[in-house]
């Protein structure tokens, strides 16, 4: 997302529209977790926003035999000049 800052918003996993990098991160991710598939219930999700450059990015798994599902969420916030 730092070097793609221009599409940003194409990053937001509630955006229906196909963006391979963001897909096939989430595609990645969701086949490397425990008790996840990339479309389903606990698949990775990117939401981008409310604030200008807020990225948040949660992450979860379920171990096996464990009744409880367990998570990950990291903010960040990109801008212009950041990174690159």
């Amino acid at each position: 997302m730092w070097v793609d800052i221009k599409q940003l918003p194409s990053y937001d996993t509630a955006n229906p529209a196909v963006y391979p990098a963001r897909d096939a991160w989430v595609t990645r991710v969701a086949t490397m977790m425990p008790g996840v598939t990339a479309g389903g219930a606990l698949s990775p999700t990117i939401q981008i926003g409310p604030a200008p450059g807020e990225v948040r990015v949660q992450v979860q798994w379920q171990q096996p035999g464990e009744p409880q599902t367990r998570q990950m969420v990291i903010l960040n916030r990109i801008h212009e000049g950041d990174g690159v």
